[in-house]
Order: structure tokens, then C-alpha cells, then sequence
């Protein structure tokens, strides 16, 4: 999906600006997405403490999960919308300081409601960092460059999974949870410090007419789906989670219709009738679901399941 809202802003080669160090420039997202990836990775060690220092259950700690990914299902839809408003370093930079200021309050917070609610504002800065990378990518980079360089991209975001779960283990071993979250909001001040020293707008803001149908649409069509799909697994198919899941597929369905009938679409999902683009975005969604439900489940089953 980040990629499709790339395609959104992809310039042609005439108008291709040039950069005299392209992956200088891209220094500050590249930290933000391997950033948020190791925070997606990292956590899922970490849920046993949690659920030992607030006396929750593993089902309600499994929301620092669930609410990273539903922030990140809502909002990253409407990114590629954003980048024709609101010009690509300042809405970087929001998403940067999102982050930090979602790590220090987790970091900090007494209460598990707190530590969610941080948790949540990282999503934020997640769901708006990746596809902003993927569209400056068809920016920054000359054509003969650009494939090269979302291969680098991929393997910034696809380091963050190596490292994450050995890393958390390191620090929650050493010093505790909450020392997790402090190397989050660090990491953050860097890529905050890179971005407003390197990162140059390569995207051009067109202030395009807002469709508020289609932003209210995409915010309770995807948060509904990743909610009710996320509960499964604690509730089971209870009246609350088949609400959710009937609402959500059938607002996405309304939500992908107008998309396709209105002049100025809030993501643009043409792309999807790309063969050459629809079939390997199928492809790295199935790899990246599996990625996902092992990084999760092996600890649970490791920690809980084994006492290792």
C-alpha cells in the first residue's frame, strides 16, 4: 500500500530533479522507517514484562500490537493525499517528533493506558514515514536509479526484524521495558536532526480538493478491519468483532469504489490494475503477514509457552 501511494507521485524522467547525493538526502527517512520497523518488531518481546509490571492479561497486552497497527492502517492511507497539501519535510518532520514524543511518554508512563496511548501516537509517525520514503524515492533518485535505491529502502526496513527481538532482549535483560522505548525516542532525535539538515521537498503540493466522504470513509473502513481482525484472536467471533468486520469490509468496499469514480482519489488504486504491480504488492503482503504473525507468536510461545 505504501508503494501504491508512491505511484501517486511519481514524476516523469523530463521533469526528474537532480541531487548531487540522493541517499544523504533520504538519510533522515531511511532511520524513520527502520525506525518504525524495529518498534514493530521489538514490542512483541516485550508484552511478558508488560503484562507482569500492570498485572494485565497477554490479550490486552497484545493491544500495543493491535494499536500500532490500527494508527498505522488509518492513517496510511491518506498520506499520498497529505504530500499534495502539506509540503513532504514538514510532514516528515511531524511524523518524527510523533514518534519521539509517543516513546518518551511510554518510557514514562505509570499506567498501562498511558504506555497504549504512546504507543498509538508511534503508530502515527510509522503509517506516515514508510509510504513518504517510498514516493521521495521516485523523486530524489534519477530513473536508472530508482530500483537500486528501493532495494536499499527494503533493506533498511527488512534490518530492523534481524536485529529488533535480539536487541529488546538485550535491554529489557539489562535494564527493563521501559529502556525499549528511551532507544526509540533517541533513534528519533536522530532522524529528526538528519531530516532538517538533509532532507530537500521533492514533492509538489497541489492542494487538490479535499473528499472528506472518502478520509472519513478510509478512517472507519480500515481502523474497523484492523480492529476486528486483531480481536479475533482474543474474543473470538463475538458480536463486537463480526460488527467490526462487516462494517470494515463493507465501508473499504465504498471507500475503494470511490476511489476509483472521483477525480482527485485520496489514494489512488489504479495502480492495482497494473499486473506487473499488483502481483508482486500481492506477493510482499503475504510475506510481510507471515513476518509479522511469527514475530509475534514465537515469543508469546517461547517466553509463556517454554519459560525461556
Amino acid at each position: 500500500m505504501s508503494q501504491s501511494a508512491a505511484t501517486q507521485h511519481a514524476p516523469s524522467n523530463h521533469d526528474q530533479p537532480q541531487f548531487k547525493h540522493p541517499h544523504k538526502v533520504m538519510l533522515g527517512l531511511y532511520i524513520g522507517a527502520f525506525l518504525g520497523m524495529l518498534s514493530e518488531t521489538s514490542m512483541n518481546i516485550a508484552l511478558p514484562d508488560l503484562c507482569d509490571a500492570f498485572g494485565i492479561t497477554t490479550g490486552t497486552a497484545q493491544w500495543m500490537v493491535v494499536g500500532y497497527m490500527l494508527a498505522i492502517g488509518v492513517v496510511l492511507p491518506c498520506v499520498g493525499f497529505l504530500l499534495k497539501w502539506i509540503k513532504a519535510k514538514t510532514l516528515v518532520l511531524f511524523a518524527l517528533v510523533c514518534f519521539a514524543v509517543g516513546s518518551a511518554l511510554s518510557a514514562c508512563a505509570p499506567v498501562f493506558a498511558l504506555v497504549l496511548a504512546g504507543r498509538i501516537i508511534q503508530g502515527i509517525g510509522t503509517g506516515i514515514v514508510l509510504p513518504t520514503m517510498y514516493a521521495a524515492i521516485m523523486r530524489v533518485f534519477p530513473p536508472f536509479m530508482i530500483g537500486a535505491a528501493n532495494g536499499v529502502a527494503g533493506l533498511v526496513i527488512m534490518f530492523a526484524p534481524v536485529i529488533g527481538p535480539t536487541l529488546s532482549g538485550i535491554l529489557i535483560g539489562a535494564f527493563s521495558w521501559r529502556a525499549i522505548f528511551v532507544l526509540f525516542a533517541v533513534v528519533a532525535l536522530v532522524a529528526i536532526v538528519c531530516t532538517a539538515a538533509f532532507f530537500v521537498t521533492p514533492i509538489e503540493t497541489t492542494r487538490p480538493k479535499v473528499d472528506i466522504l472518502s478520509v472519513v470513509a478510509s478512517v472507519i473502513g480500515f481502523g474497523c478491519l484492523v480492529a476486528g481482525v486483531s480481536l479475533v484472536a482474543d474474543m473470538g467471533f463475538s458480536a463486537l468483532v463480526v460488527v467490526l468486520l462487516v462494517v470494515g469490509i463493507v465501508v473499504v468496499a465504498f471507500y475503494a469504489y470511490r476511489q476509483l469514480h472521483i477525480d482527485n482519489p485520496v489514494l489512488d488504486l489504479r495502480a492495482l490494475g497494473i499486473a506487473s504491480f499488483r502481483t508482486p504488492a500481492l506477493m510482499v503482503t503475504c510475506s510481510f503477514a507471515c513476518t509479522l504473525a511469527i514475530m509475534y507468536l514465537a515469543p508469546q510461545e517461547l517466553q509463556r509457552g517454554l519459560g525461556a
